[in-house]
């Protein structure tokens, strides 16, 4: 049975990282590709990008998949701020399935 995407927050800080990390982390026990709709995204930190790269990586280590859906333009230039883009897999706002 197919899972929807994982929704992301508009905004996506600190605040937030442990309910976010905790979801992640039941997807990612639960699923072999995780989809996450990045769409919505209108602000990013530091620290949401560093948990989101770990996922991606240990998905890699784990035969798993992490998708980023539509990445925002915000999402893509913090990621690219950061020199994430490429590892995450995000160089455009038009990813994902169709």
């Amino acid at each position: 049975m197919a899972e929807g995407p994982i929704m992301l927050d508009a905004v996506l800080n600190i605040r937030h990282i442990n309910e976010l990390h905790e979801s992640l982390l039941k997807a990612f026990e639960s699923r072999d590709t995780l989809e996450i709709d990045a769409s919505a995204v209108t602000t990013v930190d530091t620290a949401t990008l560093q948990l989101l790269t770990v996922l991606k990586q240990e998905a890699v280590k784990s035969g798993k998949h992490v998708v980023f859906d539509f990445p925002s333009e915000k999402f893509i230039d913090s990621a690219r701020l950061l020199g994430l883009a490429e590892l995450l897999e995000i160089d455009h706002p038009a990813s994902g399935l169709f």
